[in-house]
């Protein structure tokens, strides 16, 4: 059976409750979303560069609040206690953070770039914990949302000279077969 076949057999089957993976996966997203939030809108108050703050702005409002929204809906359904959201960071002048203090442009798209990378590793664990149909299908959703906006914030990162860039490799010279 290819990955296709096995997918599509996911979402044609009956919807099963929830089992213990599939909360623990629902619980561990919804804690990486409120993080993010959280940092994200920290982060806001530490730079002045436009196209971050939009960059960043439109990830708690076209992504985190929606998918926070939606998960969370999902999960008061199925009974499951909502994990603390935590404070949200108030909103401050960036002018004003000492620079000690202050995350440079680059730390923040580095940042959020692995933010990224590890948010869409933890759905992608989520789903392969499913065999509810329902958020198997939801979860797959939110998959291509996550490398979306992953993929948005490190073609900016790139332009904008933010993202270290590994040397090219070449291979190693293999020896001449006798």
């Amino acid at each position: 059976m290819n990955l296709i076949e096995s997918l599509l057999g996911l979402l044609t089957k009956e919807n099963k409750p929830l089992h213990v993976g599939e909360v623990m996966g629902l619980w561990k997203l919804m804690l990486t979303f409120e993080h993010g939030r959280t940092m994200v809108t920290a982060f806001l108050n530490h730079t002045a560069d436009a196209e971050l703050k939009r960059l960043m702005e439109s990830y708690l409002s076209d992504f985190a609040e929606p998918w926070v929204k939606r998960l969370a809906e999902f999960m008061k359904n199925e009974g499951i206690q909502l994990p603390s959201a935590g404070a949200h960071k108030p909103k401050a002048n960036e002018s004003e953070i000492p620079t000690g203090a202050k995350f440079t442009d680059a730390e923040i798209a580095t940042f959020l770039t692995a933010k990224a990378r590890a948010g869409t590793g933890i759905v992608q664990e989520a789903i392969l914990e499913c065999m509810n149909y329902r958020l198997a299908q939801m979860l797959m959703e939110l998959e291509v949302a996550s490398y979306r906006q992953a993929f948005v914030l490190r073609e900016t990162a790139e332009k904008r000279g933010w993202v270290q860039r590994p040397p090219t490799w070449h291979g190693r010279s293999r020896p001449q077969a006798d």
